[in-house]
């Protein structure tokens, strides 16, 4: 899994209108299985009762950006706006290549090749497992611009 995100905001209680007016935002917690070891943090459900600091829903339109660079086999980059000094450079080549690096001194941290198949496929079913989240939850935050851009970008990525 590329990454993997749990959202402590109570998603079900929230009115679109509100959810427009506060960023379009999900609150959570967010790990990126795709370098070693990974980065970020998901507690244990069970044994914590914690609220995440990581807005999930930028992260999923984040990722849904990347797939579509990916399916066009353009390279991107993303800077990571949790982690000050770090960014993500995405290369499509025969593999999709993930590397971590620090802004600072351009040195690469952590590099994880995959499969272009895998990596699509990946990134297709995390879409899907928030999309599915959210259409259990509170349907209706599903007609807001992030929202739809993530539904449609998954929509592209099946294709």
């Amino acid at each position: 899994m590329l990454i993997e995100w749990l959202i402590t905001d109570s998603v079900d209680d929230i009115n679109l209108n509100d959810f427009v007016a506060d960023d379009e935002s999900l609150y959570g917690f967010v790990r990126l299985s795709v370098f070693t070891p990974p980065l970020g943090f998901i507690p244990d459900n069970s044994k914590m009762d914690a609220e995440g600091n990581s807005n999930i829903a930028y992260w999923m339109e984040t990722l849904a950006n990347v797939g579509e660079s990916i399916k066009n086999k353009q390279d991107c980059s993303i800077n990571l706006i949790s982690y000050n000094m770090l960014n993500i450079c995405v290369k499509c080549k025969n593999m999709v290549e993930f590397s971590l690096n620090s802004i600072s001194d351009h040195k690469t941290i952590s590099v994880n090749k995959i499969a272009y198949g895998d990596a699509i496929r990946e990134i297709i079913e995390v879409l899907s497992q928030f999309v599915s989240y959210i259409k259990k939850e509170n349907p209706s935050l599903l007609k807001s611009k992030r929202l739809k851009n993530i539904q449609n970008a998954l929509i592209e990525l099946k294709q």
